[in-house]
């Protein structure tokens, strides 16, 4: 590009660049070019030298055909012959440039800070400034969608495509619809301040600028206005060319008038800077810097700054922590163990106002609620699995006196070696969230160093490196402005992480598929047996194969038969049925099919081919009285059989039955063409009869011609009642002797007109019956008889009858004075819908026939079942086995094909429910081994184990632990016992569990609750379980232990189990409204998935699939249904769950803001004059929130009375103790809330005087 720009100076010898007819621009840009010349070989002089290299240029490097074309017509430019916007665009040459730049830059490593973000953040709002034809955007939003993919959850609620024209948004709607949800189109010149063009200032968690911040006239204030569109810490992500001297970009953009907006005398001979430049001006706006910077062939940069606080630009640059000089540290430690006091040192070592304090003297010890308690009681040992009763009672102190705390858990480090965590440092995790709950007001944060990532590790260096994380976690969560929202910390493989719950899709949507009947095309025979149903009656497009559950629920008689269907005819009868005009009867009346087992007493073998009338036989296997099933001859097919057997009944019956059709009579049959008709003209021809018909059009008149050798003058049309004077013509008036007869309506009567004297009039039809028409009478009189005949109800209350008549038509067909009606027209099962739109047409000739095969992919409505069982030859071990959501357990296993459970229990079988399920397993054949047994004793479940490996028993490939105690009680006022009884329950059992069954089984799987993951109120000693629960299995996993282990984190179980036996539980559970119910049915499909013995191990030991939450309730959840948002809404634990009520709260909150006028309580206390009128808004405060509470009216509520008249409870005085912590900010104890004498006034002046106290 140098030696273009030297020849093209070379040309403007004769062109004088001052000129003010000259474009200032290009002035500026020829004037920038002279800088290269005398740097360039001169023996390259020729236009057509240099014309060779940039083809050869080209066709090197394909993605410069942009700056080749710019080469090329640089001379012309220069003298303002050519339009260098037009060249830019007139092809795909610059698109294909700036993609492969961005594509080049957007590699892993600014994937993996991409990643990071939207991890920390799934609900990212990002804008990009300058997004023109979308080619760093594709890469960011490519990006994004790999990472939800793979996580299951959002990672982005919004993204904002801007540019300063709209010129290219139309084309980047169309290329990324797949995101349209998501995507908003503004327009933005970024010199302008954002707010003139409609954005909300610090908004948005990242801007993306793909080369486009240079191209602005002032830099600083363009920066500032990047500033002001982000939150702070947010991340502005620049990608700019880095080398002002560049001469492929000098040179080649150069001529664009957009190159030349600078005004700053630093940019006068380009807009490019350096990295040390674009620093300076992030610094300047309100950035940290540069934090990351990635490069590619030394000129194209992407920098990554991160705003700061306004006020604090300088903060970054301190190497000291400001809180030092603010804030005291309280290090907590048990002076017994060198590891904490070693790390204790480290600490204190980097922080100036410390003060140790020993946990058994923490009653001795005061500090201010503005100190941190740093709490290393669990560094070395997991001291909450082992609580004694004085610690118990320590640690509720501490908890009550502190209102900041950092809660550190981490393996020893004394010997130098990396150790994995141990699952009984998870307690903690739950405890802490259930404290939240109980006490928003406290900032409480927990930091779990799981693994330090080195198994070299040297001691000083771990324990140095230990006091890292924990001073970094304090400076983000309490020292930084903002401070971070993170709560919960983990270190893994030496790398500080967070957590969030992530959606996992494909497990849901099995669960789904396999409670609920989902649509799936499938191979015809894979799976339970079938029959057709149409969904929506009316709607042909529903008609679908679902379960038959007659199949299922039916044993064989003796003296039944049961085939497999191989054909199925349809009638005018199943359309009707199909669009619902005849009730709720079932498809079908008869099939040809293959015998598949037969009762004692019958003829039939299996694998006899045959015929089977039955109303309702569309279905996959099908079961009649063995003297309503025929033997089809082995050379007839099964189409041509049963096509004969419903038409030929009817015709029989009618003609010879009821109608005594005689040789030389005339009889008349309508529809003649179809199946019926057809059949009827055999019967009428062998009795010698003379044949009338009918038919609707011209192509089954001649049907009736050719194949019948009906006379075409005895053929009539059906389409109107003509027929009728052309019989009667024909007949010279004397009529017909016999009318089948299935038109309806005026044909009816038209058809009645031509009886004869002695006439027979049979009605095969069903429409007029249907609508109870009238008929006129005056026939009778001449001795005629009109009958109606209705072959469903002969099959389904005269089975003798039905016998005959299928018999006597397979004899018509055997002697060959009959045939199968023709055409045959065979549908395969997987076009049914078309069958069933043919017959309705009512163009068809002969018979529509459904073929069934085994290959065939048909579409079905059903429940996906699994087909695998469990080892009969092993044991599977069940704790808590005998409660009402064991029960349920180890019925479905012993359906399932286990043969052997071991169901230990405290109390063993004591319940009559317990005694009544252990009768029906062993009625069914089920070992049952249910011993009074403590599975929480280490020695009593040895014990038991011993006994029952010592007594020959099979060996245990699985086990379930169900156990629980339930004692719920505000931390506050939590007691020893009922600590300590819960936790034997959940943390006792399942560690015994771990460490004593074998070390290989199939699955190990862990009944937990979500109260670990919410925190519930009243529930510390359970949640504390529940989250060891979770370690233990996702350190089963990490240290590749059985094949599967998970935790299921189940809401509140609605038809079994402690909640749904208890009223108060379920109240509790309902008011808290923290969790959805889930029924036995989720519970069963999930252990359906997780004790398959053919489960994959997961990949790679991943602790992700260790632990599923199921009935979480989602901050979604939470908007859709209108509800207030429940306290965890606000954790970042939820954040991905978040995005969605987030954007529908931003929207639902513009909409409504202009009738936004009702003040809150908070702002009217603060309004009010006198203390009385602070009192009284309390006061109605109070009652509103109780009233809805309760789902009463307000003014029911009588605030001279004392809260606990009206069922508040101690789990809904913490509720209220919170509420008036936040609103009020007054620190009123939850047992003055539940004073039995107070009334709700005194309450109201009690929080007053507390709030004015702190105010003061």
């Amino acid at each position: 590009m140098r030696k273009v720009a030297c020849h093209a100076i070379r040309a403007l010898s004769d062109v004088d660049l001052d000129s003010p007819n000259f474009p200032s621009y290009l002035s500026r840009f020829a004037a920038s070019l002279k800088q290269y010349e005398g740097q360039e070989n001169e023996s390259i002089s020729s236009w057509g030298e240099i014309q060779a290299l940039l083809e050869e240029c080209e066709a090197v490097n394909p993605i410069y055909r942009l700056f080749t074309e710019f080469g090329r017509n640089l001379r012309s430019t220069l003298r303002g012959g050519t339009d260098t916007l037009e060249l830019l665009y007139a092809s795909d040459a610059a698109e294909t440039f700036y993609g492969s730049v961005f594509n080049d830059l957007c590699d892993a490593r600014f994937e993996a800070f991409l990643d990071l973000a939207s991890h920390q953040n799934p609900g990212l709002r990002i804008v990009e400034v300058g997004a023109g034809t979308g080619g760093l955007t594709r890469n960011v939003l490519g990006a994004l969608r790999a990472f939800e993919q793979r996580a299951g959850s959002s990672r982005f609620a919004e993204y904002t495509y801007t540019d300063v024209s709209p010129v290219f948004f139309e084309a980047a709607q169309a290329k990324f619809t797949e995101f349209t949800n998501r995507l908003v189109f503004k327009k933005l010149d970024l010199e302008r301040d954002p707010r003139e063009e409609g954005f909300e200032l610090g908004a948005y968690d990242i801007v993306i600028a793909g080369s486009v911040l240079h191209a602005t006239a002032r830099l600083a204030l363009t920066m500032a206005n990047v500033r002001a569109l982000l939150r702070p810490g947010g991340y502005l992500v620049n990608v700019e060319i880095t080398a002002p001297d560049s001469a492929w970009a000098n040179v080649g953009f150069g001529s664009l008038p957009g190159w030349w907006l600078s005004t700053e005398p630093w940019r006068q001979h380009g807009p490019l800077v350096t990295e040390q430049t674009w620093q300076a001006l992030a610094q300047e706006a309100g950035f940290s810097g540069i934090d990351l910077c990635l490069r590619i062939n030394g000129d194209v940069s992407l920098m990554v700054s991160t705003a700061v606080e306004q006020g604090n630009k300088n903060s970054v640059a301190l190497d000291s922590y400001a809180g030092q000089f603010q804030y005291q540290l309280i290090l907590l430690v048990d002076p017994g163990k060198g590891a904490q006091l070693t790390l204790a040192s480290h600490i204190s070592k980097q922080w100036r106002n410390v003060q140790i304090v020993h946990f058994d003297r923490v009653h001795e010890c005061t500090w201010a609620d503005t100190g941190i308690v740093l709490s290393l009681l669990e560094v070395g040992i997991p001291r909450l699995a082992k609580l004694g009763e004085h610690d118990f009672g320590a640690l509720k102190l501490l908890m009550q006196r502190t209102q900041k705390m950092l809660w550190v858990t981490a393996p020893s480090i004394d010997d130098g070696a990396e150790t994995e965590a141990l699952p009984q440092y998870g307690l903690a995790e739950g405890l802490m969230r259930v404290i939240r709950s109980e006490e928003p007001t406290k900032h409480i944060v927990t930091l779990a160093v799981e693994s330090f990532g080195s198994r070299d590790l040297e001691v000083v260096w771990a324990q140095k490196n230990c006091a890292g994380y924990v001073m970094q976690v304090i400076k983000s969560c309490f020292e930084d402005t903002p401070s971070s929202p993170e709560l919960e910390f983990v270190v893994r493989e030496g790398h500080l992480t967070i957590g969030r719950l992530v959606y996992r899709k494909d497990l849901d949507e099995d669960r789904r598929a396999r409670i609920q009947p989902q649509m799936r095309d499938e191979p015809w025979m894979s799976g339970p047996a079938l029959t057709l149903e149409v969904g929506v009656p009316g709607m042909l497009d529903t008609l679908r194969f679902v379960d038959d559950a007659q199949y299922a629920q039916k044993d064989l008689r003796s003296g039944e038969v049961e085939i497999e269907t191989k054909a199925w005819p349809i009638s005018f009868r199943d359309v009707f049925i199909a669009l619902g005009r005849l009730g709720q009867e079932e498809l079908g009346f008869e099939c040809a099919g293959i015998v598949t087992r037969v009762g004692s007493a019958v003829k039939f073998r299996p694998g006899d081919r045959v015929c089977m009338v039955r109303p309702g036989c569309m279905r996959t296997y099908l079961r009649a009285p063995a003297s309503a099933v025929f033997k089809i001859p082995d050379s007839l097919p099964f189409h041509d059989a049963v096509a004969a057997v419903n038409p030929g009944m009817t015709a029989y019956h009618a003609l010879i039955n009821i109608a005594r059709l005689q040789e030389g009579e005339k009889v008349l049959i309508h529809s003649a063409a179809g199946s019926t008709g057809q059949m009827a003209i055999w019967i009428a021809k062998r009795v010698g009869a003379e044949i009338f018909a009918t038919v609707g059009f011209d192509k089954k008149k001649q049907l009736l011609v050719d194949t019948f050798e009906v006379s075409p003058d005895h053929i009539f049309y059906s389409r109107n009642t003509s027929f009728a004077q052309g019989i009667m013509r024909i007949t010279n008036g004397c009529g017909v002797d016999v009318v089948l007869n299935s038109l309806s309506g005026d044909k009816l009567e038209a058809s009645w007109e031509c009886i004869a004297p002695y006439g027979r009039f049979v009605e095969i039809g069903k429409m007029d019956i249907g609508a109870n028409a009238s008929l006129p009478m005056a026939h009778f009189a001449k001795n005629v008889s009109f009958c109606a005949i209705d072959l469903h109800h002969i099959a389904q209350t005269n089975v003798r009858l039905t016998g005959q008549l299928v018999q006597a038509v397979m004899d018509l067909i055997a002697l060959g004075e009959a045939a199968c009606p023709t055409p045959l027209h065979v549908y395969p099962a997987t076009q049914v819908e078309k069958a069933f739109r043919y017959m309705q047409s009512g163009r068809n000739t002969g018979r529509i026939i459904i073929d069934i095969s085994h290959d065939y992919i048909v579409p079905k409505f059903v429940v996906m079942r699994s087909i695998w069982r469990f080892d009969p030859n092993a044991s599977y071990l069940v704790a808590g086995g005998l409660g009402g959501l064991g029960r349920a357990i180890i019925r479905w296993m012993a359906s399932k094909g286990a043969k052997t459970l071991i169901i230990p229990s405290r109390s063993g079988i004591s319940s009559q429910a317990a005694s009544k399920v252990v009768s029906q397993l062993q009625e069914m054949g089920v070992k049952i081994v249910a011993p009074r047994c403590d599975v929480g004793s280490e020695i009593g479940l040895a014990r038991l184990l011993q006994d029952y490996a010592s007594g020959g028993m099979p060996p245990i490939k699985g086990c379930i632990n169900a156990a629980m105690v339930l004692q719920d009680a505000v931390f506050e006022g939590m007691t020893y016992a009922q600590w300590k009884g819960t936790i034997i329950s959940k943390v006792n059992s399942s560690w015994n569990l771990h460490q004593q069954l074998p070390r290989h089984m199939d699955f190990f799987i862990l009944l937990s609750s979500l109260s670990g993951i919410y925190g519930s109120l009243a529930q510390a000693n359970y949640a504390a379980g529940c989250t060891f629960q979770d370690a233990l299995t996702r350190y089963r996993t990490a240290i590749g232990m059985g094949k599967t282990s998970v935790s299921l984190d189940l809401g509140w179980m609605r038809d079994a189990g402690i909640v749904s036996e208890r009223e108060d539980y379920r109240r509790n559970r309902s008011n808290a409204r923290d969790m959805n119910y889930v029924d036995v049915a989720d519970l069963i499909t999930l252990l359906d998935v997780y004790c398959d013995p053919a489960l994959p191990p997961p990949r790679g030991c991943s602790r992700q699939s260790s632990q599923l939450l199921v009935g979480a309730v989602t901050p979604v959840d939470i908007h859709e249904q209108g509800r207030p948002l429940a306290p965890f809404e606000s954790r970042p634990l939820f954040a991905g769950f978040a995005v969605t009520a987030t954007t529908a709260r931003r929207k639902t909150a513009a909409a409504q803001q202009p009738q936004e006028n009702k003040e809150h309580p908070t702002v009217l206390f603060q309004k009010a004059e006198s203390a009385e009128a602070r009192t009284s808004i309390v006061v109605a405060a109070l009652v509103n929130k109780l009233a809805r509470a309760l789902g009463v009216d307000a003014d029911n509520i009588n605030v001279q009375r004392p809260l606990s008249d009206y069922g508040v409870d101690s789990l809904m005085a913490v509720e209220l103790r919170n509420w008036v912590r936040c609103d009020f900010r007054a620190a009123v104890a939850v047992f003055e809330i539940m004073d039995g004498g107070a009334p709700i006034t005194a309450i109201g002046a009690l929080v007053t005087e507390r709030t004015e106290e702190k105010l003061s």
